[in-house]
């Protein structure tokens, strides 16, 4: 081993001052380098789970209202649909009801006519009578005057 050292001209105290220089080297940029970007790097990857962790959670946020959403929508899809049920329904109701009281308006319209119109017919019979009457007088004076002439 000595002749390898001799040939290679190693200078065995040159060695150790740069084994220990390194060595110093090694601590110093181990203590202030290597650890510093380790936790740099180790909150930086912390920041990125907390990230993707929010972006999961807010994706099953969102995921939740869209479906309560559409759960919304279904149910006043089906309230509008009783809502407009009921209104036909009621419509029709007062559609019947406007016929029954147009229909018994009507009867009763035709009765109170039928009913004037009788009055109107008995009104003018009893004229025709008193004026047949009154003919009947007037021509029997008339047969008495041209008698008594």
């Amino acid at each position: 081993m000595e002749q390898i050292v001799a040939v290679f001209g190693i200078n065995w105290k040159l060695l150790l001052i740069q084994a220990i220089n390194f060595g110093i080297l090694l601590v110093i940029l181990h203590r202030f380098l290597y650890r510093p970007i380790l936790r740099i790097i180790e909150e930086r990857k912390k920041v990125i789970d907390e990230g993707l962790q929010n972006a999961e959670t807010a994706k099953e946020e969102l995921n939740h209202i869209e479906l309560k959403r559409k759960e919304a929508l279904k149910e006043n899809l089906i309230k509008s649909e009783l809502l407009i049920g009921e209104a036909k329904k009621r419509a029709e109701e007062l559609e019947k009801e406007a016929a029954f009281e147009a229909e018994t308006r009507s009867r009763k319209l035709m009765e109170e006519a039928r009913e004037l119109a009788r009055g109107e017919k008995e009104k003018i019979l009893k004229e025709a009578q008193s004026e047949l009457a009154r003919i009947a007088v007037l021509g029997a004076e008339k047969i008495l005057r041209e008698k008594s002439l």
